[in-house]
C-alpha cells in the first residue's frame, strides 16, 4: 500500500526551493515531511473508520477491523526520483483485500454438510461473489492533497523568511 505524494505540480521555482531546502536544511525538510505524514495518517484513519466499520459486538469481523484501524501507520521519509516522499501505510495482513477488493470464494464441504473441506481435483472452492474494495488510502490521499499543497506552500514561505542560512 504504497500511497505517498511529492512536490510534482508544484512551479519550477517552488521545486527549486524545495530541492535547495532538502540540501541546505535537511533536518527542517524531514521534520516537515514527518508533519504532513502524520495529518495523512490521521486524514486515512479517519477515512478508514468511516469505511470500515467495526461491529459493536465482539465477532471475529469486527476483531479484524479492529487490527486493520490499529494497524495503519506513517512511514519515514525517504529520497525518491530526487524528491522527498513520505507515505501512510497499513502492516495488516487483509489490508490488500479491504482496499481493493476480493473475491468470495466458499469452501466445498465447510459449515453445513459433510465437513470434508476442500476435496482433491476440485481446486479451493467455488466463488460466490466479489467483494469490492474500499479504497481507504487512495481516498484519503486525494482528500489531503489540497491541504498538502497548502502547507507546502506554508513551508516555502518560511524558509524564504527565515532565510537558508
Amino acid at each position: 500500500m504504497v500511497e505517498g505524494f511529492n512536490t510534482k505540480e508544484l512551479t519550477k521555482f517552488e521545486n527549486e526551493l524545495v530541492s535547495l531546502a532538502i540540501k541546505e536544511m535537511p533536518r527542517r525538510a524531514k521534520g516537515f515531511m514527518k508533519k504532513e505524514g502524520n495529518k495523512l495518517k490521521k486524514r486515512t484513519l479517519s477515512r478508514a473508520k468511516t469505511v470500515v466499520k467495526s461491529s459493536g459486538n465482539n465477532t471475529e469481523d469486527g476483531k479484524q477491523h479492529k487490527k486493520y484501524h490499529n494497524s495503519i501507520k506513517r512511514g519515514k521519509p525517504y529520497h525518491k526520483d530526487g524528491k522527498l516522499c513520505i507515505r501512510a501505510y497499513s502492516n495488516a495482513p487483509h489490508a490488500h483485500l479491504l482496499e481493493y477488493g476480493h473475491r468470495q470464494v466458499v469452501n466445498p464441504g465447510k459449515g453445513r454438510g459433510n465437513g470434508r473441506g476442500v476435496e482433491p481435483g476440485r481446486g479451493i472452492g467455488r466463488e460466490i461473489g466479489f467483494v469490492p474494495g474500499r479504497h481507504v488510502f487512495s481516498g484519503a490521499a486525494d482528500e489531503f492533497q489540497d491541504d498538502y499543497y497548502r502547507d507546502t506552500q506554508d513551508f516555502i514561505d518560511d524558509v524564504l523568511d527565515k532565510g537558508l542560512s
